[in-house]
């Protein structure tokens, strides 16, 4: 999933997919708001804390990110969804992020 669209994935149906582009874009576009709306409550405290300590620092560092692709979608019991995730195309250690349907739309978790 590349980073680069626009604001309109942010109201696209929810899927963890769109939730993932949502994000990208907000950090690409510095959107604070539509980026914070893509987390769950635990990461969306942590991200904003990283975010007002060092604004220019977080969306630096995660804009350098080329984008996600699902590699494999781990259903959970709960309706949630652990996602392994490939940042870095073959990179052999891929990052895992929990996606849980909340009030009708797709949050991350990073924890």
């Amino acid at each position: 999933l590349q980073g680069d669209w626009s604001s309109d994935v942010c109201s696209s149906d929810p899927t963890p997919e769109n939730t993932i582009q949502s994000f990208l874009w907000s950090v690409r576009n510095r959107d604070v708001t539509n980026l914070l709306q893509t987390l769950n409550v635990a990461s969306n405290q942590q991200m904003l804390h990283q975010i007002q300590t060092s604004p220019d620092i977080f969306f630096d560092d995660a804009s350098a990110m080329p984008g996600m692709r699902i590699v494999k979608q781990q259903p959970l019991p709960d309706g949630s969804y652990d996602l392994t995730i490939e940042v870095v195309p073959g990179e052999e250690t891929a990052p895992t992020i929990h996606v849980q349907l909340i009030d009708g739309q797709w949050k991350m978790d990073f924890h």
